[in-house]
């Protein structure tokens, strides 16, 4: 596809006494190595997971072959997935990696700690970007650590980036941003999850990197934005269901609320006010996929981020891409929240007249009303995705889910309202 792509920012310059490295060819620009090697699951640290267990953290890195080049730069890139799901195998960053590798960087696509409560709570998903963020850090320190001793990758310390997909994005996001300890949420126990640096590994080297790439996350509180902080391109789904394109409450698939962040545009607006460098792409009218879903957007936000980095770089890209200066932001809003019940049974459904039992359960349950009928259940597992629904009319039902051990959530229907509930499936 053409790269006339137009990405709504700042206009900027950048300059550096390394750039001469990287600039009059067309390395780093566009894919100039036909193939990458791979080196799989390396060792960067380890930490406590969730669980209480000391978790390996491990990564694959890409680099071109046949290069001879003495120092690269190096991106980092963390997947999506919720906290609770996806790999660095996903198959949109072997993508993306091979893609930034195939123009001469060393890119590394890492696994980090998961796991997270259900439904999710606000603290819950602090937690659990904070966990991630440690670990990006240590992944950055890792490098570092190693241009100054083995120099196995030859990566160049003065150039690095992270980028990361909607979970991942959220995390390097805060990696950027959330960096004083006064910063800190309240509901982040420090004593338990460790301070902003952690104890991943591979202490003693810095974990700072030179810009971002945010594809579909959001930040806690936009104040952490600073004038001087490091720039950063983002892309998102103008009409994101999941993670907000503005500021509202982020929900999960089933929509409970979790917490209120901010996404793409008002980061950018943020970031327009204090000086911030902040281009941005948005994906009209799309909602929370994947960047590679479809393949057009892989293609696009591959674009996006190439050029963007190649400007860190101190040069400047052959594509025409334009950066204009606007401080506020184009796309389709997210859809609306749906309006409030009206009717009078939403003050009848509670946690006292609703039962699922047994709970835990094999995969047979009854779901029991003490006061109403039931009209419909839903189960949904934990992305969302619905695995089973039974019209009742009722106040008795009886379900039996033919599905995988694990937590569901069970949708209580009676008129427009409804309940959820937890079940484990043992």
């Amino acid at each position: 596809m053409k790269k006339n792509l137009l990405l709504l920012g700042f206009s900027f310059t950048v300059t550096s006494v390394f750039s001469q490295n990287y600039c009059g060819s067309a390395r780093y620009d566009t894919e100039i190595f036909p193939t990458v090697i791979t080196s799989s699951n390396v060792s960067y640290g380890q930490n406590i997971d969730i669980n209480g267990n000391n978790q390996i953290l491990i990564m694959d890195v890409y680099e071109p072959s046949g290069d001879v080049a003495p120092k690269r730069p190096l991106i980092i890139f963390a997947h999506g997935g919720g906290f609770v799901l996806g790999s660095k195998t996903d198959q949109y960053a072997i993508d993306y990696c091979t893609a930034f590798a195939k123009r001469g960087y060393v890119a590394v696509s890492i696994d980090y700690r998961m796991g997270m409560a259900w439904p999710a709570t606000a603290k819950d998903f602090e937690s659990a970007t904070w966990r991630a963020m440690q670990d990006m850090k240590s992944a950055i320190r890792f490098f570092r650590k190693d241009a100054s001793t083995n120099n196995i990758y030859r990566i160049d310390p003065n150039y690095i980036f992270a980028g990361g997909a909607s979970a991942g994005g959220f995390m390097v996001v805060q990696l950027a941003y959330l960096d004083k300890p006064s910063e800190v949420p309240s509901a982040i126990d420090t004593n338990l999850l460790g301070g902003l640096e952690g104890s991943s590994g591979n202490s003693g080297y810095s974990s700072s990197v030179n810009a971002i790439v945010n594809l579909c996350g959001a930040i806690f509180d936009t104040t952490w934005m600073q004038p001087g902080d490091i720039p950063m391109v983002s892309a998102q789904g103008g009409a994101d269901e999941l993670v907000p394109y503005d500021t509202h409450m982020m929900s999960d698939p089933l929509g409970l609320p979790i917490m209120t962040v901010s996404g793409t545009c008002t980061m950018h607006i943020r970031a327009y006010h204090i000086g911030l460098t902040n281009p941005y792409h948005t994906y009209y009218g799309q909602h929370h996929t994947s960047p590679g879903s479809p393949q057009a957007n892989l293609d696009t936000t591959i674009f996006i981020s190439s050029d963007f980095l190649y400007q860190q770089l101190g040069c400047t890209p052959s594509s025409s891409v334009s950066y204009t200066n606007q401080p506020t932001c184009a796309g389709s809003p997210p859809p609306p929240p749906p309006p409030p019940p009206t009717s009078t049974q939403e003050f009848i459904l509670s946690e006292e007249n609703i039962n699922v039992f047994p709970n835990p359960s094999s995969g047979e349950f009854e779901v029991r009303s003490s006061e109403f009928k039931v009209e419909k259940v839903e189960v949904y597992d934990i992305m969302g995705k619905i695995v089973e629904q039974k019209t009742l009319n009722s106040k008795l039902g009886t379900l039996n889910l033919n599905a995988a051990k694990g937590v569901y959530s069970v949708k209580i229907y009676s008129g427009e309202n409804y309940l959820v509930k937890k079940i484990v499936i043992e």
